[in-house]
């Protein structure tokens, strides 16, 4: 599957699956020749370049749409296809931006440093391939690419790491799993153990949407972990809570905090530049700390992730152009290819249908129809709301006497975002060290067709770095606000966790307001 995205689309759409239009699909044993690959690329190729040089012009209307192609993203195995690079990463320089050789993987990056690959030296070692023509595998180039003569394409600069590939699937994994694996080892907690707590803790209601399925004990033995790339995180996130009791007597405790805080700053959107520079010397320590406590589960995306800093500082926020949203839109055509029973021409019927579905979305007078709507609702009067509620309703709200009949909800979402009520709001960062402050939502109204959130304002006591999240203090001072306020800073609610009798929020990302941003 080829997909496109338009990146400058708002925030509010860019994330729903009709935002993703389909180039083309093909079977992939199709590619397996360099023949093939010319035919299926070379027409996208025109296409794009038509669309740089020519844009777009709009009927009756004098203005005209200008494009211009920026990055290609994908997994490691079709990234190095698509760029001309071998597609083994177990042996020989299998890093597409550097010139890593795979029997240099347990140097630690601290004692050694590697050329990082450059246009003209690719373009020199394609020259020389297609001279040789003997299928040799020049410092791990092996072909020209399909897309080189693509406007703004080059195989060296235009193929970014995936975030949810590496971190998600990849690194949270291969922690978690050795994390576990010390746990029954220094005889903390049997893997039958693990197993019972992990079904027994209770996920918040922002997090169970992604509860990761349980883990029994004989994936465990096995060295397996299961679930998706949203379960994986969630299970990453929630750990410390979870183990809170034995989470400090693990040796592979500070390899964890250090992925933390590498994943805190690669899902930060916006992004400073002046964490460039942290996070590479973050991600050499990752590396570091992996050879000497971990070596047994050093993999080729120990050293890939040492290139985001770089990749940060040319195309931006790696979750503005990652693969999850993709992978969501391929998980439609794999449903809706189980529910056709095409067994003929399958790549037929996903695009055709695919094609009529997007004619049917055009043909509506709003593409983006964004409905502000709740969920489970009951009408309170006035007089059967909290006093401290009313005080605050009639302080705010003209005309409201104690007939006042109002409309209370469980849930609200509101520009794709979901409000549950006892759900945690970023508020503000305060001071230079950006520390975040919170609202908890109390109460959902729908006054006059107008949405109003009730929230109590929480104390941000202490950031935990056992548990990896933000200790609260409830204050009890109410205030009234509407859901735009709400999600300036981070577009999604937040769970509380208690633990020893106290409350903790788990932040993902790292926070910052936009100043000094890429």
């Amino acid at each position: 599957m080829v997909y496109f995205q338009l990146e400058d689309l708002p925030n509010t759409v860019k994330s729903m699956l009709k935002s993703i239009g389909l180039i083309a699909m093909c079977n992939s044993n199709y590619l397996s020749t360099k023949s093939n690959k010319k035919k299926f690329f070379d027409p996208i190729v025109q296409d794009l370049n038509i669309l740089q040089t020519r844009g777009l012009s709009i009927p009756n209307s004098a203005s005209r749409l200008n494009f211009v192609f920026t990055v290609l993203t994908g997994d490691h195995l079709a990234s190095n296809d698509i760029g001309g690079f071998q597609k083994s990463f177990s042996n020989g320089y299998f890093c597409r931006h550097c010139y890593m050789n795979y029997d240099e993987r347990f140097t630690p990056l601290n004692e050694i440093s590697h050329a990082l690959r450059t246009t003209d030296e690719h373009d020199n070692l394609v020259k020389e391939l297609l001279t040789l023509n003997n299928h040799t595998v020049l410092r791990g180039v092996v072909d020209d690419s399909p897309l080189s003569k693509l406007i703004g394409f080059h195989p060296v600069i235009s193929l970014p790491n995936d975030i949810m590939h590496d971190i998600n699937e990849g690194l949270c994994g291969k922690v978690l799993l050795a994390m576990l694996r010390e746990t029954s080892t220094k005889r903390l907690l049997s893997y039958g153990e693990i197993e019972d707590r992990l079904i027994s803790f209770k996920y918040g209601f922002n997090d169970k949407e992604n509860k990761p399925p349980i883990l029994r004990k004989k994936h465990l033995a096995k060295g397996k972990l299961i679930g998706t790339a949203s379960q994986k995180m969630c299970l990453f996130t929630l750990f410390p809570i979870i183990f809170f009791d034995i989470i400090e007597q693990l040796d592979t405790r500070e390899v964890y905090t250090c992925l933390r805080e590498i994943v805190s700053l690669l899902y930060a959107c916006p992004f400073r530049k002046s964490w460039l520079s942290y996070l590479y010397s973050l991600t050499i320590r990752f590396q570091c700390l992996m050879v000497h406590l971990l070596p047994n589960f050093l993999t080729s995306k120990v050293h890939l992730i040492i290139h985001y800093a770089s990749q940060i500082g040319m195309f931006g926020p790696p979750v503005r152009h990652w693969c999850m949203r993709f992978e969501a839109k391929h998980q439609v055509f794999k449903r809706l290819a189980v529910k056709s029973n095409n067994y003929k021409n399958i790549l037929y019927t996903l695009s055709k249908r695919h094609q009529l579905r997007q004619c049917l979305f055009f043909s509506s007078s709003n593409y983006y129809d964004i409905n502000n709507e709740g969920y489970s609702s009951r009408t309170k009067q006035f007089l059967m709301l909290p006093a401290d509620i009313r005080r605050l309703l009639q302080e705010n709200i003209k005309n409201v006497d104690q007939h006042t009949l109002f409309m209370e909800y469980e849930r609200l979402q509101f520009n794709h975002v979901m409000f549950v009520k006892n759900s945690v709001f970023v508020n503000n960062l305060i001071h230079e060290e950006e520390i975040p402050s919170f609202f908890h939502l109390i109460f959902i109204f729908q006054v006059d067709n107008v949405w109003l959130l009730v929230v109590e304002e929480l104390n941000t006591v202490a950031f935990n770095e056992s548990l990896w999240s933000y200790e609260l203090e409830h204050t009890h001072l109410l205030s009234i606000k509407k859901p735009d306020e709400l999600i300036r800073i981070v577009a999604k609610g937040l769970d509380i966790y208690e633990v020893n009798r106290k409350s903790y929020v788990n932040v993902l990302s790292r926070l910052t307001k936009e100043r000094n941003k890429i």
